[in-house]
């Protein structure tokens, strides 16, 4: 017999690395991925930006996001679309892309993670949510912490 929880939900995501830690995003706000160059880059008002299909979109790293310090290069832009907002988040490394359960972090609410899942490898991978990130981009995430083992319910 098996019994699932009430909460369970199946979500597709593309999974990145972000410092090293993999990481989730949503498949329903990415509306399409970009290779970035140097040259690509624009600055407007003192903001990164990018030209996609005549459109100037700001362009924000996903460690900046998630309150991280920047560790690598962007190589690839994430070109995602939430309400009214489109924007690029630059990453530097693609893990590919799943059907994942979402599992709730246990004992905590952490604002911009929706839940989080385990890789075949047994990694915790964090899902993140876009909306509420973009929401308030200015405070950073603990989230570094939710990265230990037996931090998601099983």
């Amino acid at each position: 017999r098996i019994t699932l929880p009430l909460t369970l939900a199946i979500l597709p995501v593309l999974i990145v690395k972000s410092s090293g830690y993999p990481i989730a995003l949503p498949l329903a706000v990415v509306r399409e991925i970009i290779p970035i160059h140097t040259d690509d880059i624009t600055e407007v008002t003192g903001n990164a930006t990018m030209s996609v299909r005549d459109e100037v979109l700001p362009l924000i790293p996903l460690e900046t996001l998630l309150g991280w310090e920047q560790a690598g290069n962007m190589r690839y832009g994430i070109v995602i679309h939430v309400g009214q907002q489109r924007m690029i988040i630059g990453i530097g490394e693609f893990v590919g892309r799943d059907d994942v359960v979402i599992k709730p972090v246990q004992g905590m609410k952490v604002r911009g993670i929706a839940g989080a899942t385990l890789s075949g490898e047994g990694d915790v991978i964090l899902i993140v949510d876009i909306e509420e990130l973009l929401r308030d981009r200015a405070r950073p995430l603990p989230i570094r912490e939710l990265l230990q083992p037996n931090t998601i319910a099983a």
